[in-house]
């Protein structure tokens, strides 16, 4: 039986009627099953309803029940026949004698009933003697007596499937005693009846289908949100091995396969693939990172529909273990740098704090020599001795400077309220004769508060204060501006002067240590002192920068973040 047709029930009175109205709508291939006329008979009971028919009833296809209801024509005639207590979601039982709609429609049915009609069709006609003798014990005499009282006329129905009638219609009215009616009715109330329940059935069918694609597209949405919730995670995933046991359990969850596990990228552990498994490599770039394997899947009917999801998540599962890879490399990296300055800076530490008891020696003897031999030194020996003294007071500003650059590095950072005004304040105090003897002006705007170090935010503005005092010509008399403006999240310090400036190819080289862009004898200094302002500056999360001007000056800026105090 096709799914997209009906059942049918049918009294083998109409089987004729039945298979036409069949061929005529195409419905050859449906399940029809035929009963005999006398199932309402108590010795036909215990074989009703017949085997194929509670076949066909187990289904869920719309089922069409023609029943002749040929009991005999008394008060109890119109008592229902035993299909209609057949049992059937899609059941519809249509009772010929009673409901002669099947080919006269139901208000010509009703008004011939009520005109007292009885209902004759070609197969009860073709086997009436059986009926009516046999099944109902009616004799010559008794059967006009009988049918006289249930009924005025007989009306034949004439389908056009059977015939001629003429001889038989005349035998049972000479027999029953009543008159005869000769209608031809056709098939189109029958067929309309069927064609509404194979259209009932295709709806049915439709319904089932589109339910089922509707089961399958929420199924499909699930497993690909499924997969869209596993590419999302990936980026919170703090490992390489989390990544691998996530990949793991989405392939579980959407493929509900016997095991899942991920594979190294070794061909040794390549298996076959089966129907109910299937492998799919984990790359990025072309590189083969590993390889999924699914065994064992729930549906191997639905394995190339997996194949596409599989490819999804390894794709991804790929990309994340990369970055995860690239991410623990940099971070190995980073902490080897970090290893090596700590390392360097430690040296230097070492180195310039070793350094300086060899210095003060040597400048001690160096001292004590001119002391001593000073009248019996030779020119030449004096000039030598005072080259020893002053390159050995220089080495040991250089040590001193170096030890400066390594605290502001590495000294443990005292992060508290502080104001930069106080900041000003002990850098200009430290600064001050010299600040005196060149008759410096230092004009200042209020300074923010900021959270940060103290002595290093003194160290950072001596030392750009000694620059803008230093860097300035014999006969110009020192003149520094120092202000703060805001910009979004960051404070920007200014501290400008009107020195030799700085020529903008150097912008950048001035901030390395011992860059000194003059002479020694020009202006002094080690050339470490921006090195220092940088360190500080980056260390408070931000960063100095310098606008080099002409022979009227340089403009020193360093960002500091907003910080409420």
């Amino acid at each position: 039986m096709s799914e997209f047709q009906p059942g049918f029930l049918c009294c083998s009175l109409l089987a004729r009627e039945l298979e036409v109205v069949s061929r005529r709508l195409g419905l050859e291939g449906s399940q029809r099953v035929f009963f005999e006329s006398n199932c309402h008979l108590a010795s036909s009971q215990d074989s009703w309803p017949p085997p194929r028919a509670q076949a066909l009833l187990e289904g869920d296809k719309p089922v069409l029940a023609l029943c002749m209801n040929c009991k005999r024509p008394s008060a109890s005639a119109q008592a229902a026949s035993p299909i209609s207590g057949l049992e059937h979601p899609g059941l519809q039982v249509i009772e010929v004698q009673t409901q002669g709609e099947l080919f006269l429609g139901q208000d010509a049915t009703e008004r011939a009933l009520a005109e007292g009609a009885f209902i004759v069709l070609p197969g009860w006609l073709a086997c009436w003697r059986s009926i009516i003798i046999d099944s109902w014990g009616f004799d010559a005499a008794t059967a006009p007596i009988f049918f006289g009282e249930a009924a005025t006329r007989l009306v034949f129905l004439d389908t056009g499937v059977e015939g001629p009638w003429e001889r038989e219609l005349s035998a049972l009215a000479a027999f029953v005693g009543l008159p005869c009616e000769h209608r031809f009715v056709g098939l189109s109330h029958l067929e309309a009846l069927v064609r509404c329940a194979s259209a009932a059935c295709s709806q049915r069918s439709e319904r089932r289908t589109i339910q089922a694609a509707a089961a399958q597209a929420r199924a499909l949405a699930a497993e690909y949100a499924t997969v869209v919730d596993f590419i999302t995670s990936l980026g919170s995933l703090p490992s390489e091995a989390a990544i691998i046991a996530s990949l793991e359990g989405t392939a579980q969850i959407l493929f509900a396969a016997q095991q899942v596990c991920f594979l190294p990228h070794d061909p040794e552990n390549e298996a076959a693939q089966g129907p109910a498994s299937f492998e799919v490599a984990v790359t990025f770039a072309g590189e083969r990172l590993g390889m999924l394997a699914v065994h064992g899947i729930a549906l191997p009917e639905h394995r190339a529909r997996y194949l596409p999801m599989a490819a999804a998540t390894c794709d991804a599962a790929g990309i994340a273990l990369n970055a995860t890879r690239l991410v623990e490399r940099e971070r190995s990296l980073a902490r080897q740098l970090e290893q090596k300055v700590v390392e360097l800076d430690q040296f230097a530490y070492v180195a310039s704090h070793d350094l300086q008891a060899p210095l003060r020696r040597l400048v001690s003897f160096a001292e004590l020599l001119e002391s001593t031999l000073g009248e019996q030194l030779p020119p030449r020996a004096v000039t030598y001795l005072d080259h020893i003294q002053r390159n050995a007071v220089l080495m040991r500003t250089l040590v001193q400077d170096l030890l400066r650059l390594s605290r502001a590095s590495n000294s443990p950072l005292r992060a508290e309220p502080v104001q930069l005004d106080l900041c000003l304040d002990r850098a200009l105090m430290a600064l001050g004769s010299s600040t005196e003897e060149r008759g410096a002006v230092v004009e200042r705007r209020p300074l923010p508060g900021i959270v940060g170090d103290p002595g290093l935010l003194s160290q950072l503005f001596q030392n750009l204060l000694g620059n803008a005092l230093k860097f300035v010509p014999a006969d110009r008399s020192p003149v520094v501006v120092v202000s703060a403006d805001r910009e979004d999240q960051r404070w920007v310090i200014c501290v400008q002067d009107n020195g030799i400036g700085i020529e903008p190819q150097h912008a950048e080289t001035i901030f390395a240590p011992f860059q000194r862009l003059h002479r020694s004898h020009e202006y002094d200094g080690s050339g470490i002192g921006l090195s220092i302002c940088r360190r500080v500056v980056e260390r408070h999360g931000g960063e100095i920068w310098v606008q080099p001007g002409d022979a009227q000056g340089s403009i020193f800026r360093f960002s500091l973040p907003v910080v409420a105090t």
